[in-house]
Order: C-alpha cells, then sequence, then structure tokens
C-alpha cells in the first residue's frame, strides 16, 4: 500500500499502513478536565458511548508508567489544539497530522492501539514534519515497541494476544527487541556493536514484509538513540 500525505494507520495490535482520506468533523463539544477531554475534542452529536469507551481506554493508558508519563506530556503539547476524533468501521488506528485527526477502529477498541497512534501524535511534536516523514520506518518501529512495552504491563496481554504476536514476523521482530534495548528505550552495551546491523537486516526487512515495504527508513547517525521517544516516556519506569 502507498503512503499519501498524511495519514498513518495502524491496525489492531500494531499492524500499520497508511490511509487516505479521514478529516475531522465540524463543531466541537466540551469534556475538558476529564482523562479523554484533556487531549481529544469532543464532538457535540458524539456517540456518549464511543466517549465513555474512550475515557475508559485512555484511564487504562495513564495507569502504566509509559501510558502516564505519554498522556502528561501529550496533555501540554495539545492544550492549545487538542487532537479530533473519529470512529471508523474495521480494526484500522490511524493519525493525520495534518487534519490533527485520529481514527479509532470500532472493531478493536483497546488502549494499546490508543497508545500506539498517541504515540505518532507525540513523536509528530518532537521533530519537524519533514524529518518525521523521512524514518518512518524508524517512527514506526518505536511506536511498535512502545505499544509491547504497554501491552506487557496490561490486562489485554491475553493468550490471544500473545498467539496474534507469536504468528507474526513483524511482531516477533517487535518482540525480539526486548534482548537488546531495555523498557527506557537504552540499549544494551554489550549489543552495541551487532544492534545496527540487526535492525537494518532483520527488523526492517520483518517490518517491509508485512504492509510496511514503502516506508522510507533512515540510517541511525547514533544507534543508542534509536528510541528518543521512549526515553522522553519511561522517566517513571523502572529498568
Amino acid at each position: 500500500m502507498d503512503i499519501n500525505n498524511s495519514n498513518w494507520n495502524s491496525e489492531g495490535g500494531g499492524s500499520g499502513d497508511v490511509w487516505i482520506g479521514g478529516g475531522s468533523s465540524g463543531g466541537s463539544g466540551s469534556s475538558s478536565g476529564t482523562p479523554a477531554g484533556n487531549i481529544f475534542k469532543k464532538e457535540a452529536d458524539q456517540d456518549s458511548l464511543l466517549w465513555v469507551i474512550t475515557e475508559n481506554m485512555t484511564a487504562r493508558i495513564m495507569e502504566d508508567c509509559l501510558g502516564g508519563d505519554l498522556y502528561s506530556q501529550l496533555k501540554e503539547k495539545v492544550k492549545n489544539n487538542k487532537i479530533n476524533l473519529e470512529f471508523d468501521f474495521g480494526k484500522g488506528y490511524s493519525y493525520n497530522w495534518e487534519e490533527h485527526t485520529l481514527h479509532i477502529g470500532l472493531e478493536d477498541l483497546e488502549a494499546n492501539n490508543l497508545l500506539h497512534e498517541m504515540f505518532h501524535v507525540f513523536q509528530t511534536t518532537q521533530e519537524p514534519i519533514s524529518s518525521f516523514k523521512s524514518s518512518m520506518m524508524n517512527r514506526e518501529i518505536e511506536a511498535h515497541y512502545a505499544q509491547y512495552l504497554f501491552l506487557q504491563r496490561s490486562a489485554e496481554w491475553t493468550d490471544k494476544k500473545q498467539d496474534k504476536y507469536a504468528k507474526s514476523q513483524r511482531l516477533r521482530a517487535t518482540t525480539s527487541l526486548t534482548k537488546y534495548v531495555n523498557q527506557q528505550g537504552h540499549v544494551t552495551t554489550s549489543f552495541l556493536d551487532i544492534f545496527e546491523t540487526y535492525i537494518s537486516n532483520n527488523v526492517v526487512n520483518a517490518f517491509r514484509q508485512e504492509g510496511y515495504d514503502n516506508y522510507p527508513f533512515k540510517e541511525y547517525s547514533d544507534i543508542t538513540n534509536i528510541f528518543p521517544n521512549i526515553k522522553l516516556t519511561t522517566k517513571n519506569c523502572d529498568e
């Protein structure tokens, strides 16, 4: 599938692709002060049950060390321009950075999927969009790893989810990163000499085999800083 303009898409369980289309609705209601309302814009005509589900997913994210830090920093980043929400049929999650709109798939309402897209929103606040677009594979691998770290500490890490990870080449590559990178995003010193090659030859290839064949990958200038945004959002996580 092709990259098109500004849509960043992730299906349930973290699989991703780029979608065409998706825009924000007009007119917003007020839900400021609630967990979701601090970062998402609630539309006046939005289904109240879907908003409650969004609140619950956001609350679960806040309970996690990475998720809580991500939420707190994102809340400050978007306080003057909250993220638009749209609910779509299917399992797809996506973030359109030009329209500042996050799409949620109605068939896969899980906190780990919402965290994955929130992480992409955060990534776009940390560098120019031109830089972000030229390293989309790098950022997707980082978001997958952040999602996996969250999942392992979550009630959503069920037998079914673990089986899904075991059967996917891309998701197995994601889990393999724990051998080289701790949950705070730091590369284990003893692996520095081989890790960059492992990423380029193994992890990137696994992602390209499952829907990411045209995502730009940028060689790392400093492999110790492979996951800069995980480092920024895991300061409250133990080693």
